[in-house]
């Protein structure tokens, strides 16, 4: 029903992604695919863009607050796929997760508290914390076996036990590493935090992007009414709409939820609430598609690998679009690797943007045509093989 082979023009977006490739990397050819920062190159849902054209046709665009069709369009979406009641009051809307999160640091800790992030991590959580007066990042480092990262327990029981310990962020699931942890290991972390007095941020902006077969377990339903655990949401990553700057921050406790308001307090764009809402209310199928084609590309890369770079360290993550591979093999530190592969024509992200415990290992972006994916497979043979 929907075309996700169809290559997208992004010339003239003023697109992150596809603009000056030379000051993402200098070796970058002129021709290089990017492959590195976190967005789709799908075109968005049509179901997306029908609400933004009569949005559009409206003409006027003033200050704007979400409705009861919002709140009920995103209700409808956490009911019917994770069986979760969203309640309207717990709900603070903001720009961005990442913005919510250097919010919320700031309001859950003091300075000389230390925040445990599990390691590989995606950079912000990182930032969030340095960037908070006086908070200390504490480095819960996974532990890398079999070709899949598993939380050490015993470390992270020993930093939450830490007096300073107020605040565990976790990504859920995992950004960059693309483990969908299950209700068990939740429920222990969970334990593990409230036994020692340890507040927990749960991002879980890739969990609608599974593999097929695949579910994830949310905070919110693990932590039911638990007013220490707050959750961050987005449609940014589900529906290739990273630009909307529009969030969905569930908060339990009443005086966190009312700080974190006046902190973000700000009318909301309509073209943003127009696209969210038809999202959450209509994009099912095309989101159920995505996923399908996702598990296509997947395939295709463990296929590619594993007949060219049989040495190199790859499995299928259970959710994100976001490929985590092992490439210690190639005997290159970070740079070279990304050197190498930009002067090649493919832009990546190496392990020394993922805080700490990566190195050697790449993140893929694969959100793309397949044809796009083939060339870059290309692309990457030819670097490392000539």
């Amino acid at each position: 029903m929907y075309d996700f082979d169809e290559i997208v023009p992004r010339d003239g977006t003023c697109s992150i992604k596809f603009g000056d490739l030379k000051k993402i990397n200098p070796n970058a050819s002129e021709d290089a695919i990017p492959m590195w920062i976190a967005d789709m190159d799908f075109r968005c849902a049509p179901e997306i863009l029908t609400a933004l054209h009569q949005r559009v046709n409206a003409g006027i665009f003033g200050y704007s607050s979400a409705d009861g069709r919002y709140y009920d369009a995103l209700g409808k979406w956490y009911s019917t796929r994770y069986g979760i009641e969203i309640k309207r009051e717990d709900v603070v809307i903001t720009n961005g997760v990442v913005s919510a999160i250097n919010h919320l640091v700031k309001i859950l800790t003091k300075e000389g508290d230390g925040i445990i992030i599990m390691t590989p991590s995606y950079g912000p959580f990182d930032r969030a914390a340095k960037g908070a007066e006086g908070r200390v990042p504490l480095y819960n480092r996974m532990i890398y076996r079999d070709g899949c990262f598993e939380i050490d327990w015993d470390d992270l029981e020993e930093k939450a036990k830490m007096p300073s310990s107020t605040l565990l962020i976790l990504c859920n699931p995992h950004n960059p590493t693309g483990r969908v942890w299950s209700r068990q290991e939740l429920e222990r972390m969970r334990r593990i935090c409230a036994d020692n007095g340890v507040r927990i941020i749960s991002d879980e902006i890739h969990s609608d992007i599974t593999r097929t077969g695949i579910d994830v377990v949310s905070m919110l339903d693990v932590a039911s009414d638990d007013p220490s655990v707050t959750v961050c949401t987005a449609p940014s990553k589900t529906f290739n709409m990273a630009g909307n700057g529009m969030s969905n921050i569930i908060v339990r406790d009443p005086e966190i939820r009312d700080q974190l308001r006046r902190a973000c307090s700000a009318s909301l764009s309509p073209l943003s609430l127009a696209a969210t809402t038809a999202a959450y209310d209509s994009g099912a199928a095309w989101v159920d598609e995505m996923r399908a084609y996702l598990d296509g590309n997947f395939e295709y890369l463990r296929s590619f690998l594993g007949r060219e770079f049989p040495e190199a360290c790859y499995k299928i993550p259970g959710a994100t679009y976001l490929a985590w591979v092992d490439m210690r093999s190639l005997g290159l530190d970070d740079s070279g690797l990304e050197d190498t592969l930009a002067a090649a024509g493919v832009l990546i992200e190496a392990g020394g943007s993922f805080v700490d415990n990566a190195e050697g290992f790449v993140r893929i972006n694969i959100a793309c045509p397949r044809s796009v994916l083939a060339e870059a497979c290309e692309r990457i043979k030819k670097a490392f093989k000539g």
